[in-house]
């Protein structure tokens, strides 16, 4: 039953207090007909002990509401208290909403190369321009397993600072993206190739010259060294064709596809949340 409210919001009063009265009244009854009946007890006895308890359970009851809405302040307190910092870390939150923009920035780029990819059928090696490709596969896996966990890290903590709601929206959204991030690397098995090298004699995880290849490639600067030696042992493989290589990298595009056009609802979705979570607050701090 909603009879009276705290600060203008409804408060639900417990029925506890209905039922205890109707158990002391019952109780009081039962007593009074068994004292009657049996004519042991006066009737001005009865009422003079009914009264005396009865005063006794509204004594309690009027404390216990007391403490109840002391407890109750308290708590709108402690959480009006809170409201400036929940919309410090909304205001983060709409700031680091940047991360998604540059993701469907960056996933176009991805896009744009494995759709423009002049793929020559007759090429009996694999050329140096098809190294653009590789370096697209590679970017897509240091996102997924690097980058995409660090930045997920930064939203749940700023996320967890506002409220369960903000909370599991951010949860899910990483979630789904780590998951569509995984499965486009799961549909091509280059890492799981391995290649020959004839004039080394040795075989090779192709994952493995990726690496060094991309080693080279971030922490100095170039990318000629290891470039050479991926292009030499795939294309001393007789095993592994160029148009073979293609078609695992090209795996890529469609699910890359699906991610690029569902990147623009998300970062609405999030920024509609963040909006309303600020105005909300904001009315809670008038």
């Amino acid at each position: 039953m909603e009879d009276k409210q705290l600060n203008g919001k409804p408060v639900k009063m417990s029925i506890t207090y209905t039922v205890g009265f109707i158990i002391i009244i019952s109780l009081f009854g039962y007593v009074s007909a068994v004292a009657l009946i049996g004519r042991s007890t006066e009737l001005k006895d009865v009422y003079t002990a009914f009264c005396a308890l009865l005063g006794g359970l509204i004594a309690g009851l009027i404390t216990m509401a007391g403490v109840t809405q002391t407890v109750r302040s308290n708590k709108e307190l402690e959480s009006r208290k809170l409201i400036p910092q929940k919309l410090v870390k909304l205001y983060e939150l709409n700031r680091e909403l940047e991360f998604f923009q540059e993701l469907k920035n960056q996933s176009k780029k991805w896009l744009d190369i494995l759709e423009t990819y002049n793929f020559n059928n007759t090429a009996e090696i694999v050329p140096e321009d098809f190294i653009r490709c590789i370096d697209c596969y590679g970017e897509m896996k240091e996102f997924t397993f690097e980058i995409l966990s660090n930045k997920e890290y930064t939203f749940i903590k700023l996320a967890s600072e506002v409220d369960i709601e903000v909370y599991n929206t951010i949860n899910k959204t990483f979630a789904d993206l780590r998951k569509s991030f995984e499965n486009l690397l799961n549909k091509n098995e280059l890492p799981n190739f391995y290649v020959h090298s004839t004039t080394e004699n040795k075989v090779v995880l192709l994952a493995e010259l990726l690496s060094a290849y991309f080693e080279e490639k971030i922490e100095q600067g170039r990318t000629k060294g290891e470039k050479v030696k991926l292009l030499k042992f795939i294309n001393e493989d007789k095993n592994l064709t160029y148009k073979t290589l293609v078609n695992k990298i090209l795996k890529c595009e469609d699910p890359l596809r699906e991610i690029y056009l569902e990147l623009p609802e998300s970062i609405e979705n999030l920024k509609v949340l963040i909006e309303q979570k600020s105005k909300e607050y904001g009315r809670e701090m008038l």
